[in-house]
């Protein structure tokens, strides 16, 4: 009679458990790479509405250094000096929104002197606040418009 050893030593192949943690390792891979694609695509929708923004504000800009020094649009509406720089919405010189709501311009100005009056210039703050899904961000860019003034 032969008997049939049930304990073999030398298995060959996988057993059930180790191919369960190989799946559940692959699987935690996985879900990593899917939510960097999250993160990153989050990330572009970010810096293309900050993009947005700033092309927004460069517009802005442009039209006001093309203005002559003494505009009445380039008057500071509530003389403070500098401290009236960083006023917003209706405290602030001037608004814009964009036509789809993302972003919000406030514009001031402040009149400067360089002391011996051949030098007069204005301080302009443009501060923008970019709405989108992830949040709100306010960035704030500073421009100088100046004037030669010939006393002689």
């Amino acid at each position: 009679m032969k008997y049939i050893n049930a304990h073999k030593s030398d298995q060959a192949g996988f057993a059930l458990i180790e191919i369960l943690v190989c799946i559940i390792i692959f699987s935690i891979g996985i879900l990593a790479v899917a939510r960097l694609g999250i993160v990153a695509t989050r990330g572009d929708t970010m810096a293309g509405m900050l993009s947005e923004g700033a092309i927004a504000v460069q517009d802005r800009i442009e039209q006001m250094l093309s203005m002559p020094y003494d505009d009445p649009m380039l008057e500071d509406k509530e003389p403070k000096g500098t401290a009236g720089l960083d006023e917003e919405g209706a405290n602030a010189d001037g608004t814009f929104t964009t036509p789809d709501g993302s972003h919000v311009l406030s514009w001031n100005f402040a009149d400067m002197k360089d002391g011996s009056d051949l030098l007069h210039f204005k301080r302009i703050r443009v501060i923008v606040e970019s709405n989108s899904p992830g949040g709100t961000k306010k960035t704030t860019y500073d421009y100088i418009k100046g004037q030669l003034t010939d006393d002689t």
